[in-house]
């Protein structure tokens, strides 16, 4: 893909800094250039990461460890089954799975943002509450951070990553209605998937799930011109471009469930 930034996210919960420095370091990622990053320290189990190979990633210090508000998982707790309640204990412990940092591009700072959303549940389930309660959670760190650093309406910002949407759509307007400001609306990028005219990021054939769209780029359109966007999977290609690529037609599915989403975008 040959990417400027990575968005990474469901990382092992312990994972060290220092490994993921060895993973930067792996001799097809050290050819495209120096890489540095932010790895988020809250999740508990699982962690997130924000890369970059062009200019250090400063962190977003609101975004750093992100927790939830007083009371807030309380009031979710109060209204939950209480089968659901260990879920709710972990979240509390742990905080939200994201990480968040700032890449220099030209004279302007863009705020990267990556997140992986509670997954499982239906409409207005405990999962899909906590899910939105979580998409809440990382909007409101994400506009301390910017109104932190003296931004705006038209500050640049990108959210990446699993958003699981498997139930209402109230975390994904949860994120997309109200930053940088309260007159921004993120758009999210339509990114289909190269060999079908589907916008599906995640596909087991072996799960009782049909193939969905779980994993979103989000860009505040005021300040992003998105110019291409794909979700990209080695079994969708040709036997000509996976030669050219060097990659085996089943690499996707040995990999992960979840599909890589690209795009291409600049400053406007």
């Amino acid at each position: 893909m040959d990417p400027d930034v990575l968005l990474l996210d469901e990382l092992s919960g312990d994972i060290e800094e220092s490994e993921l420095r060895d993973f930067f370091d792996l001799p097809a990622l050290r050819a495209l250039g120096t890489w540095s990053f932010v790895l988020g320290t809250s999740g508990g189990r699982q962690r997130a990461a924000v890369a970059a190979r062009i200019g250090r990633v400063r962190p977003a210090e609101a975004a750093r460890d992100v927790r939830y508000a007083p009371g807030a998982i309380d009031a979710l707790r109060r209204s939950t089954p209480e089968a659901f309640h260990p879920a709710l204990d972990r979240e509390e412990s742990g905080g939200l799975s994201a990480a968040a940092g700032w890449v220099s591009i030209g004279d302007q700072d863009v705020l990267f943002a990556a997140v992986d959303l509670q997954s499982q549940g239906w409409i207005g389930s405990g999962f899909d509450r906590l899910r939105t309660l979580q998409a809440e959670t990382l909007r409101d760190h994400l506009a301390g951070e910017v109104a932190a650093n003296g931004g705006g309406a038209e500050s640049p910002l990108v959210i990446g990553g699993d958003l699981n949407m498997v139930g209402s759509r109230a975390p994904l307007r949860a994120l997309t209605v109200g930053l940088p400001s309260g007159d921004e609306v993120l758009e999210a990028l339509r990114a289909e998937r190269l060999g079908e005219r589907t916008l599906s990021t995640w596909t087991n054939p072996g799960a009782p799930f049909a193939p969905g769209r779980l994993d979103f780029i989000l860009v505040s359109p005021s300040s992003i011109e998105v110019q291409n966007a794909f979700v990209f999977a080695t079994d969708d290609q040709s036997a000509s471009v996976l030669q050219r690529l060097g990659l085996e037609r089943d690499l996707s599915v040995q990999l992960s469930d979840h599909l890589i989403v690209v795009a291409d975008v600049r400053l406007r």
